[in-house]
Protein backbone atom coordinates (compact mmCIF):
# COMPACT_ATOMS: atom_id res chain seq x y z
CA UNK A 1 0.00 0.00 0.00
CA UNK A 2 1.37 3.29 -1.13
CA UNK A 3 -0.67 6.86 -0.18
CA UNK A 4 0.35 10.31 -1.81
CA UNK A 5 -1.28 13.44 -3.28
CA UNK A 6 -1.18 12.61 -6.90
CA UNK A 7 -0.74 15.81 -8.78
CA UNK A 8 -1.03 14.04 -12.36
CA UNK A 9 -3.44 12.65 -14.12
CA UNK A 10 -3.47 8.59 -13.01
CA UNK A 11 -3.34 7.50 -16.64
CA UNK A 12 0.37 9.30 -16.61
CA UNK A 13 1.41 6.80 -14.39
CA UNK A 14 3.35 3.64 -15.18
CA UNK A 15 3.22 0.41 -13.40
CA UNK A 16 6.24 -1.81 -12.58
CA UNK A 17 4.94 -5.03 -12.88
CA UNK A 18 7.45 -6.68 -10.98
CA UNK A 19 6.64 -4.30 -8.04
CA UNK A 20 2.93 -3.20 -7.91
CA UNK A 21 -0.37 -5.19 -8.69
CA UNK A 22 -2.15 -3.03 -9.62
CA UNK A 23 -3.10 0.89 -9.06
CA UNK A 24 -6.35 2.64 -8.43
CA UNK A 25 -7.55 5.59 -6.96
CA UNK A 26 -10.11 5.40 -3.71
CA UNK A 27 -11.39 7.50 -1.22
CA UNK A 28 -10.20 7.51 2.25
CA UNK A 29 -13.61 6.08 3.50
CA UNK A 30 -13.39 3.29 0.58
CA UNK A 31 -9.88 2.22 1.31
CA UNK A 32 -10.99 1.81 5.10
CA UNK A 33 -13.77 -0.13 3.92
CA UNK A 34 -12.16 -2.08 1.80
CA UNK A 35 -9.26 -2.73 4.45
CA UNK A 36 -11.65 -4.16 6.82
CA UNK A 37 -13.12 -6.41 4.19
CA UNK A 38 -10.13 -7.87 2.27
CA UNK A 39 -7.20 -6.89 4.48
CA UNK A 40 -5.00 -9.98 1.64
CA UNK A 41 -5.15 -7.32 -1.15
CA UNK A 42 -2.77 -5.29 1.18
CA UNK A 43 0.58 -4.97 2.66
CA UNK A 44 -0.28 -6.79 6.24
CA UNK A 45 0.61 -4.84 8.52
CA UNK A 46 -1.30 -4.27 12.27
CA UNK A 47 -4.49 -2.10 12.85
CA UNK A 48 -2.35 0.50 14.77
CA UNK A 49 -0.37 1.05 11.63
CA UNK A 50 -3.20 1.96 9.76
CA UNK A 51 -4.45 3.59 12.48
CA UNK A 52 -1.71 5.80 12.72
CA UNK A 53 -1.33 6.07 8.65
CA UNK A 54 -4.97 7.49 8.43
CA UNK A 55 -4.17 10.04 11.77
CA UNK A 56 -1.41 11.67 9.53
CA UNK A 57 -3.51 11.88 6.61
CA UNK A 58 -6.21 13.61 8.17
CA UNK A 59 -3.64 15.70 10.26
CA UNK A 60 -2.12 16.95 6.71
CA UNK A 61 -5.58 17.63 4.67
CA UNK A 62 -6.33 19.86 7.67
CA UNK A 63 -3.78 22.20 7.09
Amino acid sequence: TFICELQVSISSLQKEAEEVADLKLITIPEFKKDLMNNPQAYVPASKGHYKVVFQAINQRLEL
